[in-house]
């Protein structure tokens, strides 16, 4: 991440002040298209975010449901109402760690969003690693 921020910030340069016996159009263009290209990885990771909290609002809203029927089925709240709960729980704890776990490979996409991004900005103004 370092690196990409550094690269960004000395590609930020170039655009800003040209480069000697270089396109500055071209490197302008391809500044242009970078910056489109993390646009679409920024909305991606708003997705992802937006995705994260609608499905650990569900987890909640069906652990309230079960909990409720849990009290329904079992009235005097004796050891099969708590076992009721304590599968509510079980039942609750499994999805959050699957809105977890699938925000975090969603968030890991976006971090390769990104690298492309830069991949093709470094491709474009024929920058080669060393």
């Amino acid at each position: 991440m370092k690196k990409l921020a550094l690269l960004f910030c000395f590609s930020a340069i170039i655009v800003m002040s040209g480069c000697k016996g270089g396109d500055d159009q071209k490197i302008k263009d391809c500044y242009k298209a970078y910056k489109d290209c993390v646009a679409k990885c920024d909305d991606m990771a708003k997705q992802c975010r937006d995705n994260y909290s609608t499905c650990l609002k569900n987890c909640k809203d069906n652990y309230d449901k079960e909990k409720k029927a849990c009290d329904d089925k079992f009235p005097k709240k004796g050891p099969d109402w708590a076992d009721c709960i304590v599968q509510a729980a079980k039942n609750y704890d499994d999805c959050t760690k699957k809105c977890t776990d699938d925000f975090q490979k969603c968030m890991d996409d976006v971090d390769k969003c990104r690298q492309a991004c830069m991949d093709e900005f470094k491709k474009c103004l024929g920058i080669v690693e060393g």
